[in-house]
């Protein structure tokens, strides 16, 4: 049996001239000699002409590819065989009552959420007030009688990461009816003791919050306390009061950015007091006041 000697090159073809000797002309056109080393190189294939693999290609700079498995990321090839991180979609729409995700198309999805397992009140009211002279705009909300909460658990309010955030929700998917955030602030905030925090500002300025009080409790007598005033209010979406009877139950929680906790009220139908052009009153009682 005759062996044909193999040159190791995948894009010539071994065969005898026919004089003894082992001839290696350029073939195989279309196979691939040599694999791409990642997203930014490309694989070579034989081109039937030349005897051997053609030179090492890349991809040009500028080319989509993926760094980091992040589609809130851009990448892009630099040229040299390299994927290199561009620049970063930031979907944070500023509100802590929205879930802000990137979607693998490239843009952002805020959705408006409802916290899971906050803790619970005994009774809890709720008044909006929303007046064509936003001066007298209204916000209250009580949660009284509540489930047992260090003051450590409210987070420290006069430190850079004491965040505390309200979210008014109704609806199926959830609809934000109205949202405000108190800043932490050493001057506002004072400490009720060992059991909680206090914020005043006679000047509105964070959202129109005029107070909030957290004090805790270890015997299910916890409350929170927030009254709110006036032009700095945020604004209600259109169309916001009344609330349709098919967007009950009506749901307030009150979030730490620092612990994470949060602290819940909800309002069915049967607890409302009022409910007709721009005034909404309801309150609610244990069972009924929550998850």
């Amino acid at each position: 049996m005759v062996r044909l000697a193999d040159d190791g090159e995948l894009c010539t073809t071994d065969a005898c001239d026919g004089a003894g000797r082992c001839a290696h002309p350029p073939g195989h056109a279309g196979t691939e000699c040599r694999a791409a080393a990642g997203e930014c190189d490309v694989a070579e294939s034989c081109d039937g002409r030349a005897g051997s693999c053609p030179t090492d290609g890349l991809q040009p700079a500028g080319s989509a590819c993926d760094a980091n498995a992040n589609v809130c990321t851009t990448d892009a090839c630099d040229g040299n065989g390299a994927c290199a991180l561009q620049s970063t979609l930031d979907c944070d729409d500023g509100s802590a009552c929205t879930a802000d995700i990137c979607d693998p198309t490239g843009g952002c999805t805020n959705t408006v959420t409802v916290r899971p397992s906050c803790r619970l009140a005994q009774k809890s009211v709720l008044l909006l007030k929303d007046s064509d002279a936003d001066a007298k705009d209204l916000w209250v909300w009580k949660w009284l009688r509540g489930a047992s909460t260090a003051q450590a658990e409210f987070g420290d309010p006069t430190d850079a990461d004491g965040d505390l955030s309200l979210c008014i929700v109704d609806g199926t998917p959830p609809r934000l009816i109205a949202e405000a955030s108190v800043p932490p602030d050493p001057q506002r905030w004072k400490a009720i003791g060992d059991k909680g925090w206090k914020y005043k500002d006679p000047t509105l300025a964070a959202d129109g919050i005029l107070k909030l009080i957290l004090k805790g409790s270890d015997t299910d007598t916890a409350k929170a306390i927030l009254k709110g005033k006036g032009d700095n209010l945020p604004a209600l979406p259109p169309e916001a009061l009344p609330i349709a009877a098919s967007d009950f139950p009506l749901i307030v929680q009150l979030s730490s950015a620092e612990t994470g906790l949060c602290w819940e009220a909800r309002f069915t139908a049967a607890g409302v007091r009022a409910n007709a052009g721009q005034r909404f009153k309801a309150v609610c009682s244990a069972p009924d006041c929550g998850q």
